[in-house]
């Protein structure tokens, strides 16, 4: 239990752009006594830390497992928005690197090349 004036402690779990952004909004807050950032891999998102978190009973924000797997794969994502009529940009999912290439001759630009999973928006390939 906090006492009536110690700030909240408060650890983000990442490495990423938005963990930084919310670690530095948090440090500006004066309701905040310490903020401690533990830079994790992609898996962490996908795992259901925050679902453990809560039913562990510590207060806890971010995505569920099954919320993180719209991030977890653009193929998933684009399926879904597909199937239920949700505008997004055209897409064609492939398993060889090959044929991907030659869609992207064929294409031309602009187009958008990423790759299925938690790459950190790295891409593959």
């Amino acid at each position: 239990m906090l006492d009536a004036g110690e700030g909240v402690k408060i650890l983000v779990i990442g490495g990423g752009g938005r963990e930084h952004a919310i670690c530095y909004g948090l440090q500006r807050s004066s309701a905040c006594s310490a903020v401690f950032c533990a830079p994790g891999n992609p898996g962490i998102a996908a795992a259901g830390l925050v679902d453990d978190l809560q039913a562990a009973g510590i207060v806890a924000f971010g995505p569920s497992a099954k919320a993180a797997a719209l991030e977890g794969s653009k193929d998933f994502m684009k399926r879904l928005c597909m199937k239920y009529n949700i505008p997004t940009a055209k897409y064609k999912s492939f398993t060889n690197a090959e044929d991907a290439k030659n869609y992207i001759s064929e294409t031309g630009a602009p187009i958008v090349v990423k790759a299925d999973g938690l790459l950190l928006g790295k891409g593959g390939w």
